[in-house]
Parts: C-alpha cells; sequence; structure tokens
C-alpha cells in the first residue's frame, strides 16, 4: 500500500504537486480541528495549583454539567466514542425521601459558626455514626456533640446524642439513660467496634483536647475506661477505626489527628469572597473573617494503640510506622490487597493522603505515592475530607473514592492489584461534583439493587459569611449505569438532593430491612438528615452480617464472593470511612433481578479461614458465624 501511494505522488506533475501539499495541509488542519474539538472531552479539568484545600483553587476548570447534572464523557471503556449516558439509560429510579421531621431526634451537631466565629474548629465539625448497641436488630444513631466558644473563648465538648431505634426510622434518646455523655471533649468522631469482643458495640470517640472510650455493658448502659487503659491522645484527634491490625485477633485502634489550632492560635484570615470579589469586602466595613488554610498550621503525627489483650492498650506509632504529619479527616480499614490483613487508608486534608501496607508482622508501611493513591493524576496533594471504597469498575477489586474540597477532582483510585492504583476520576464520566461543592462524608452501596455500586456526598462549605450564600449545600448522586461509568444523577433523582444544608457526616444501614440502604447525615447547627430509600426498583439483594471466631469477633477484611450462574460479586466487611463516621458493618449485595438461584457464598476469612454455602433465596439477612474447622 505504501508503495502504490508513492508511485502514485511520483506521476504527478509540479501543479498538481502544489494542490496536492495544499489539500494534504488542508487535511492535516481539519484533522487537527476536530482532535481539539472532540478531544476536549478527553481532558482531565486542571488542578490547584497550590496544596491548599481552602483558599485556593485552578485557575480554570472543564465544565461538562448539563442541565441534568449529567455530562457527555470520552471514557477508555468506550472505544473511543462520545457516550450520551442521558440518551442510552433510563433516569435514575434511585431516590431518597427526608424523614427527620418525624423520627424523634432533634440533637445538632454543635459548631461555634452559629456565632460567627471561624476558627478551625467551627469549620470542620462532626460525624454521625450507627450501631445497634442494644442487640434489638435496629441500627441506633450516634452524634458526636460537636465544640462551642462560649463567652470565655475556651473551647467546650456538649453531651451529643445516643438515640436508640424502636421501630424503623423512631427513636427515642438514650444518652442519659445509657450514661452516654462525650462532653468531656469537644468530640467530632465516634468509632463503632467491640473493642472487648463481648458481642456487644463499644465507642471511642476522638475529639479536641483528647479521646474517650465508652465500653458497653450490655445492660443498655456504658462505662467510660480512665486514662489508665493507655488510650491518651491529648491535641486534636479527628476520626478513628477499630480494627484487628496485626492478626492477634484483638481489636486496636488507629486514630488520625488534624492540626495544631488553638484559641491562641487563631490567626485572622479573609473569606474567599474577599479575595475573588474584592468589591464586595471592605476589611475597614467588615469583621467578617473566613476559615484559614490549614497549612498555616502544623500537621499533627497520628497514633496507633495495640490492644494488649487485659483491657488496657500501647501507644506505638512510631515503631509500627506510623508517618509523620497528615492532617487527617477520615480513617478506612480494609484488605485492600487480598491477603488477609489489614491496610489503612487515611484521607488528609492539603497533605498527600496515605495508604498503609501491612507487613503482617505488627509494623505498617506508608506506599500511597508509590501505589498511586496518595495525589491527584498531576502529583498535586488535595484538600481530602472523606472516603469510601467498593468495586466501581466491577473487577472483583476494591477502588477507592475521597471526596475532595471545592474546584477539585474527587478522586477515583482505580484498583490494578497489589495496592497499585490509577487516579482515574475522568474516565469514570464525572468531572467535578460541583465548583463550590466542599465535599465531606460518602459512602459507596449498591442503592439500587442492579448489581454495581454508587456513590452518595454530601457537601457544605467552611466559610459562613455575609457576602456569600454557598455555606449550604446539596449533596451528590453519583450512580453507576454500567461498565464502570458513573453518571452525576443529583438533580434527576431530586427531593434530598436539591436540599441546601452545612452537610459533614454520613453513615449507611438499611434502617427498615427491607433490603434498601438508606443514610443519615450530621449537618451543623441543624438537624441531622435521616434519609429512606424510597427506590421502586424490584432488584433482589443480599445482606450478610459476619461474626468472627478465629478472627476478631468484627472480623474486618472479610472478602465475601456471591456467584450466581456467570455472575460475580465481592464486596468486603470495612472498618470506618466516610468523615468521622461509623456505617452499620452489614455486608450488602445488590444482584439484580435476573441472578440465578442457587448460588455460592465464599466467605474468607482474616484467620486464613475459607467458608461456602448455597444460597437458595434473595431478599434476605444472613448472619454468618465463621467456622474454625
Amino acid at each position: 500500500m505504501r508503495s502504490f501511494v508513492i508511485g502514485e505522488i511520483n506521476q504527478l506533475t509540479q501543479y498538481d504537486c502544489l494542490v496536492h501539499s495544499w489539500l494534504l495541509r488542508a487535511g492535516f488542519f481539519l484533522t487537527f480541528l476536530c482532535y481539539c474539538v472532540i478531544g476536549c472531552n478527553e481532558r482531565t479539568p486542571p488542578n490547584a495549583s497550590s496544596n491548599s484545600s481552602v483558599n485556593s483553587a485552578p485557575d480554570s476548570i472543564v465544565r461538562e454539567n448539563s442541565a441534568s447534572g449529567a455530562s457527555n464523557v470520552i471514557t477508555a471503556n468506550s472505544g473511543g466514542k462520545s457516550i450520551n449516558k442521558l440518551d442510552e439509560h433510563p433516569s435514575s429510579v434511585i431516590q431518597f425521601e427526608n424523614v427527620v421531621a418525624n423520627c424523634g431526634i432533634t440533637d445538632v451537631v454543635v459548631s461555634g459558626a452559629k456565632r460567627k466565629l471561624a476558627g478551625m474548629i467551627e469549620t470542620v465539625g462532626g460525624g454521625i455514626s450507627l450501631m445497634d448497641f442494644d442487640l434489638d436488630g435496629l441500627c441506633d444513631v450516634a452524634l458526636p456533640g460537636g465544640a462551642d466558644r462560649p463567652g470565655s473563648g475556651d473551647v467546650v465538648g456538649l453531651s451529643g446524642g445516643l438515640h436508640r431505634a424502636i421501630s424503623p426510622f423512631q427513636f427515642i434518646s438514650a444518652g442519659t439513660s445509657a450514661r452516654f455523655d462525650l462532653s468531656a471533649f469537644a468530640s467530632q468522631d465516634i468509632a463503632v467496634g467491640d473493642i472487648d469482643s463481648d458481642g456487644f458495640s463499644d465507642a471511642f470517640v476522638s475529639g479536641y483536647g483528647g479521646v474517650q472510650c465508652f465500653i458497653n455493658q450490655g445492660d443498655g448502659t456504658f462505662a467510660k475506661l480512665s486514662s489508665s487503659s493507655g488510650l491518651k491522645s491529648d491535641l486534636w484527634n479527628s476520626a478513628s477505626v477499630i480494627a484487628d491490625l496485626n492478626g492477634d485477633t484483638l481489636p486496636d485502634l488507629y486514630v488520625a489527628r488534624y492540626l495544631d489550632w488553638s484559641e491562641t492560635n487563631d490567626p485572622r484570615c479573609y473569606p474567599r469572597a474577599a479575595t475573588r470579589t474584592p468589591a464586595l469586602f471592605d476589611p475597614s466595613k467588615n469583621a467578617s473573617k473566613g476559615s484559614c488554610n490549614p497549612r498555616r498550621f502544623l500537621a499533627y503525627d497520628d497514633v496507633l494503640f495495640f490492644a494488649n489483650g487485659d483491657g488496657s492498650f500501647t501507644e506505638v506509632g512510631l515503631e509500627a510506622g506510623v508517618a509523620k504529619g497528615g492532617r487527617g479527616l477520615a480513617v478506612l480499614a480494609a484488605d485492600l490487597d487480598d491477603d488477609r490483613d489489614l491496610e489503612i487508608y487515611v484521607a488528609n486534608d492539603s497533605d498527600q493522603n496515605f495508604l498503609y501496607r501491612n507487613n503482617a508482622d505488627g509494623t505498617l508501611s506508608e506506599i500511597a505515592v508509590r501505589a498511586g493513591a496518595a495525589t491527584d493524576k498531576d502529583g498535586i496533594s488535595q484538600g481530602s475530607m472523606g472516603i469510601s471504597i467498593g468495586d466501581i469498575s466491577g473487577d472483583k477489586r476494591p477502588d477507592i473514592f475521597v471526596s475532595n474540597f471545592m474546584e477539585q477532582l474527587p478522586a477515583i483510585y482505580i484498583s490494578r492489584g497489589r495496592l497499585n492504583y490509577r487516579f482515574n476520576t475522568s474516565e469514570r464520566g464525572i468531572n467535578l461534583l460541583g465548583v463550590e461543592q466542599v465535599s465531606w462524608g460518602t459512602s459507596m452501596m449498591d442503592f439500587d439493587n442492579d448489581g454495581d455500586e454508587d456513590i452518595v456526598v454530601v457537601s457544605g462549605d467552611v466559610d459562613l459569611d455575609e457576602t456569600r450564600d454557598a455555606y449550604l449545600q446539596t449533596a451528590s448522586l453519583l450512580e453507576n449505569i454500567g461498565n464502570g461509568l458513573l453518571r452525576d444523577n443529583s438533580r434527576v433523582s431530586g427531593g434530598f438532593f436539591l436540599e441546601r444544608q452545612p452537610a459533614r457526616g454520613l453513615a449507611t444501614a438499611d434502617f427498615d430491612g427491607d433490603g434498601k440502604i438508606d443514610f443519615v447525615t450530621s449537618n451543623l447547627n441543624l438537624p441531622i438528615g435521616v434519609l429512606k430509600n424510597t427506590c421502586k426498583s424490584q432488584n433482589h439483594w443480599l445482606q450478610i452480617k459476619t461474626i468472627g471466631v478465629k478472627s476478631a469477633r468484627n472480623p474486618i477484611g472479610t472478602s465475601i464472593e456471591l456467584q450466581s450462574g456467570d455472575k460475580c460479586w465481592v464486596r468486603q466487611v470495612v472498618g470506618g470511612g466516610s468523615f468521622s463516621s461509623s456505617s452499620d458493618p452489614v455486608v450488602h449485595i445488590g444482584v439484580g433481578n435476573d441472578a440465578s438461584l442457587p448460588a455460592k457464598l465464599t466467605l474468607r476469612w482474616p484467620s486464613g479461614v475459607t467458608d461456602e454455602l448455597l444460597v437458595d433465596h434473595w431478599d434476605q439477612k444472613l448472619t454468618i458465624v465463621e467456622l474454625t474447622q
């Protein structure tokens, strides 16, 4: 073919060659023009040029949001074709109804922002957590108290709230009767787990100035451990997870810490509106104060407590390999490399995120940079707030989703196996959750039971300033439409996703046992959100509660594989995640409406035990106890 073309050109006249040359140039120009027009959809929007999560933003952003909230993109999975997802897929069936008005919960996470204070303690707020503390089969709601600075100016803690479920979506206050008072410190995060392995859920509370551990007595009350137990961590503790990290079946604790803000280290920082719209902001007339860049403060080192087996703990962070700094806001524990021990992932605000490989000898190795899960694709640290994991791409490996600050791409790290990840957000079909969105709590679950996992993210700004109206923000629904593609269906779904809130935490559970995952959210100084899943889908599902015997009683990291004909799903028992929150650890698997029976369920426990059983019908919740032989 090449020699034929050359032969034809050799027979052209000089005039013909000149014409042919101009035709070639015109062809190249048209090709280049088409490439520019089409190729723009392939480009990842530029990210922030600084490492700050609070006061910096990229100079330019590619926005592809349509009026419906969807975007047309060219992806690696589409063979180079532009996919109009709204044309090829029906509108979302995922719907949620906020039923908080009638649920009986009135407590709120308190923030001094209501006093027009804008220190770092006012902007962060607190999460929300779920536990069945009375073992009645219904998820109860635990809410941190948050922080306030009254007339004295000192940071004070509040009692928080514990709300016992008496029926689906109906709660009564149980904090006082259960002796669950968090006011010793300004509380931010409540990690839920079985610290003493007695079958009852305990609570480890992280906050500004200290930590608290509440042990469930099994009679509807809690007893607080003293600092003599070894569980002591001053400074600002922001998120934690309870999980067996050294393989001895005893629950350990990883505690992320934030930064060295204090009442005496509280510099005056102007809101972002002051720099973006200076005509609206006159410091001589407007005393409004904005949230400071986290990098103005020293980052605290995280801490790690190993259980000693006698009810006491030893802090082993330094010798175990915990990294320096970080400014952590979320922690997640899971088996990310399928070797039956737990990795730790930490979302850091304006620093590189941490990924700890478990060395199976009581030590951890921080490998996030070489694993490809530390920053965005350009190596720039982001303002990371929340974490969730799940199988976005459908390849049976756990991918990582990280919610970030405004005008930054949410991070989707697609697993290539063996702790190797690729920053893959644009290829998944989304660019930004919103130019103004500051995203916090998040969860990756199959909300419509169609067999793939969707993502919910809640948002709220950090600057409460009279020159801006973006402090209250809407949540986002990223629906998985198959082949690893996500579609922002927030506007299509409507309802809750059009409500503006100062949201922070998010936790998931099936509150009414109908096989559809619901969730709760925390809001600063406003009622929480209690979101009932009203999806009309008739897809089938399976839920699995796991109880370890040779493994830890709460067997975080247990891998669950469901094989139905030629279809296969892999899910996992996960600890922590979201933003300063804890979800129900029951594993949920949506299977669509055509999955065949019987199906085989395979559980790979952290102890090394593998159990198999047959499932003869869908739409049920199984409690599976680890076999020892």
